[in-house]
């Protein structure tokens, strides 16, 4: 394909035609990604804030764990390595304060959400009752954005039976089911997977790779505790020796 430069062989089957057939359809699937990934990138280029997230005051704790979790994440640089786009650190973050601060003007708020790649909503039943949350992950999808909004799920039940127990606002349980966003449900899989396959999907790295790398770093800062703890044991034993006074 001479406007890209991209080159593709195939010779896995005895017929010439069913080989540029097959190598037609490899040639197409690699100029679609490409073009993707330039927009994607051209994308991201634009965008002041890497994620926003939309919470009820309620969830407050949650939506302040999930900030300093994702600004102080750095991914593994050898897979940074593989993407020249690729981010060390996932920030900055925006958190709506609206619920906190008695209200915001409206024209600024959309400002916020326009200027953000992401939007986590934090999703419980609190946020599924709150017309800013709502209103933020409308015009995040009314954007064409859908696929870029991210829930949350700390309590309830998507699309539940008893509306005590819902845990989407309007917005989004009013997607069209070929759209139907499944969400990371932290009560499913833990507060820690649950963050770590948030990170996969905004950085699109597989989330074995980050999780196996997510658990080698938890135990090697176990190990480096348990010496510290193991050293200053020792060097109490040695001073309570020292200093004890002999007859």
């Amino acid at each position: 394909h001479i406007p890209t430069g991209t080159v593709v062989e195939c010779q896995d089957e005895r017929s010439q035609h069913k080989n540029r057939e097959k190598a037609m359809k490899i040639l197409r699937s690699k100029i679609l990604e490409n073009e993707r990934e330039k927009q994607a990138s051209c994308y991201e280029k634009h965008k002041d804030y890497y994620a926003f997230i939309s919470y009820k005051r309620e969830d407050e704790k949650w939506a302040k764990w999930l900030q300093r979790k994702l600004e102080n994440y750095k991914l593994p640089a050898v897979i940074r390595k593989e993407s020249l786009n690729m981010p060390k650190y996932i920030r900055p973050v925006f958190r709506d304060k609206t619920d906190l601060t008695g209200g915001v003007l409206a024209a600024q708020l959309h400002n916020e959400l326009q200027r953000s790649k992401y939007l986590i909503v934090i999703c419980s039943p609190n946020s599924a009752q709150s017309t800013w949350v709502n209103k933020e992950a409308a015009a995040f999808i009314e954007e064409g954005r859908t696929e870029y909004s991210i829930p949350f799920i700390i309590d309830g039940v998507p699309h539940a039976a008893n509306p005590k127990e819902e845990c989407f606002p309007e917005a989004l349980r009013n997607i069209p089911q070929e759209q139907e966003l499944l969400g990371i449900n932290v009560q499913a899989i833990g507060r820690e997977k649950a963050f770590i396959r948030l990170v996969a999907y905004m950085t699109g790295v597989s989330f074995d790779t980050l999780w196996q790398r997510h658990r080698r770093q938890e135990r090697r800062k176990r190990t480096a505790l348990a010496a510290c703890l193991f050293l200053l044991i020792g060097l109490g034993i040695f001073y309570w020796d020292y200093t004890r006074p002999t007859y």
